[in-house]
């Protein structure tokens, strides 16, 4: 009899242990894809996985498969990864994830969501916006309770603006009306803008909570060069959103809704460019931050020579890939004409001090350990650079790396010492 138990254990231990493949129809010959792990036949938890603009990733899969494992020790839970792209034809990637109507959105959750059962909905990245255009298709025609969402490093921008150009937000964020867990990878420059965002998503009745996870970037759960800290973190990214989920469950019993938004959503993907361009933002910007031996430094004690204003930090890659070529671009002008200032944001001027020492630069370097120059100068990516005239005013700029030796940056200098 003890054998036979020990069978039964096994066997259903290994039916518990495998991924299925299933689809769920979205109308008009459409199916998306469901790669489904689930611990009993009659579910109470339902765990709903959106893919990003990354795909389905292993890596989800294995966190995945550590949340029904934790919480199966206790309720009946099923978890669903969601993956639209098949559907599509498209393979992974932002504007791909873009062109899902969010009626399919809708429609899965409504199939795989019922006030019988408690239901989470996850969602990375641009993911998060395919949610909320969801819950919407929803909740303007019926109220939701039992319902939470999690998102990890959610970007609810419509696009990345063009350097100095506020950031717009998805409409939906400040009429979403439903408990949201955000975790927020540290490194990254979208930590400094979660206040503003948890503001807007409470606009419409949403419950917001906010865990910010230092010392790793945005996805380093599946990140190829992932640190070490980053992979520490990652196996216990499961216990995270768990903690998560406790604290939404009493927020989860109110029944909501929402009115729809009639505006249609335009999401056009910003163009990207590896050069300067000609600035169209604010101009007269303050810059108040502290060089390495700590005194202040602002920009007006620049007044009189051109300025290649760069925003950095040491973990962003491509910023340090581009800093041997910003140094060459310096070497090849006066000091007295022009200026490399190079503002590290985030971190401290011991690690900033390390950095350059290391790195042998020998251009302008200053730290802005508290972030303040993010929203003043519209900082969306790292690196972001502008080029400033020897009156103060903007004439060019870049979201991202370059390099900084091509003959154009050379060029433009020029046209302004002259």
């Amino acid at each position: 009899m003890r054998g036979l138990v020990l069978c039964l254990a096994f066997f259903s231990q290994a039916l518990f242990a495998q991924w299925q493949t299933n689809t769920l129809p979205l109308g008009d010959d459409a199916e998306a894809v469901l790669h489904q792990w689930q611990s009993a036949e009659s579910v109470q938890i339902e765990l709903i996985w959106f893919a990003s603009e990354y795909g389905v990733l292993p890596q989800q899969k294995q966190i995945a498969q550590q949340l029904v494992e934790r919480l199966s020790k206790q309720y009946a839970v099923r978890v669903s990864l969601v993956d639209f792209y098949e559907a599509l034809f498209r393979s992974p990637s932002a504007s791909a994830l873009d062109q899902v109507p969010p009626a399919w959105t809708g429609q899965v959750i409504s199939q795989l969501h019922s006030e019988q059962k408690l239901t989470w909905l996850i969602a990375g990245n641009r993911a998060a916006q395919t949610v909320l255009l969801g819950l919407e298709q929803i909740q303007s025609k019926q109220a939701l309770s039992q319902l939470g969402v999690l998102m990890l490093n959610p970007n609810l921008y419509l696009q990345t603006p063009e350097v100095g150009q506020a950031a717009q937000y998805l409409p939906q964020v400040a009429h979403s009306n439903v408990p949201i867990a955000i975790l927020q990878a540290e490194l990254s420059p979208w930590r400094w803008r979660l206040s503003e965002l948890s503001e807007r998503l409470a606009q419409g009745g949403s419950d917001v909570f906010v865990q910010q996870l230092a010392e790793v970037r945005d996805r380093f759960y599946f990140r190829p060069d992932a640190m070490e800290r980053e992979q520490a973190l990652t196996q216990r990214l499961a216990d995270d959103l768990l903690r998560l989920m406790r604290l939404q469950l009493s927020y989860l019993f109110k029944h909501r809704q929402v009115e729809l938004i009639q505006v249609p959503v335009e999401r056009a993907q910003a163009s990207k460019t590896l050069s300067l361009q000609p600035y169209k933002g604010v101009q007269g910007l303050s810059l108040e931050v502290v060089d390495l031996q700590g005194k202040s430094v602002s920009l007006r004690d620049y007044q009189g020579k051109v300025v290649l204003l760069n925003f950095w930090a040491s973990w962003c890659p491509p910023c340090v890939h581009e800093m041997p070529s910003m140094q060459a671009l310096q070497d090849k002008f006066s000091p007295d004409e022009f200026v490399v200032l190079a503002v590290n944001l985030g971190e401290s001027i011991e690690q900033v001090r390390a950095f350059v020492a290391q790195h042998q630069l020998v251009f302008s370097v200053a730290v802005d350990a508290s972030g303040q120059a993010v929203k003043a100068w519209q900082v969306f990516a790292y690196p972001s650079s502008y080029l400033i005239d020897s009156d103060g005013v903007i004439r060019q700029a870049l979201f991202g790396a370059t390099d900084w030796r091509n003959p154009e940056y050379e060029e433009s200098i020029n046209n302004l010492l002259h």
